[in-house]
């Protein structure tokens, strides 16, 4: 994996000892129901650790304190396509650091010959869409009811839109 350094950040590998952090990270945020992290069980740990393994999971530490605050994970898809996911921990959110995380990544892959970053988020959750726009994604589809990561009390699903976005290297 390839550091990316940035005006205030460091993006790189997370270490094996950082999965029980990560998960009480992803875990505990409030709006964790928008990506279906609030309902990760104890499984999703052995899921969590083989993340951390791959190329395709940066922890993003901020180069002044050394802290982790967030994770990008970039997953390989067809057709030179890779998808970008984000997440931020809540005392750091609305400081750029999403964005400057996402932009760093985005360049990197770009050099790399993808063609295209895709994207998704619940189409609730303005922040992250906005994000998406701001950091020059264009808005390609509205999913309607097509995910769900939690149950009603009868046990139906409680279906979610998704927003796709996408960036391409021609775009870049």
């Amino acid at each position: 994996m390839e550091e990316i350094i940035t005006k205030r950040l460091i993006l790189g590998p997370f270490g094996t000892s950082d999965c029980d952090n990560l998960y009480a990270f992803l875990t505990q945020l409030s709006d964790g129901v928008f990506e279906g992290f609030s309902t990760l069980t104890e499984g999703g740990k052995e899921q969590l650790m083989r993340r951390l393994g791959s190329e395709e999971y940066y922890a993003v530490e901020r180069k002044e304190s050394g802290e982790v605050v967030g994770c990008v994970l970039l997953e390989s898809r067809p057709c030179l396509t890779k998808e970008a996911m984000f997440a931020i921990r809540e005392d750091f959110r609305r400081k750029g650091y999403a964005k400057e995380a996402l932009d760093a990544i985005v360049e990197l892959t770009f050099r790399q010959g993808v063609h295209r970053v895709v994207a998704q988020c619940d189409a609730r959750n303005e922040a992250a869409w906005k994000l998406l726009e701001k950091a020059g994604f264009s808005r390609e589809a509205h999913y309607r009811q097509n995910m769900f990561y939690e149950k009603d009390g009868t046990g139906r699903p409680i279906w979610r839109d998704t927003y796709v976005y996408a960036k391409l290297a021609s775009d870049f």
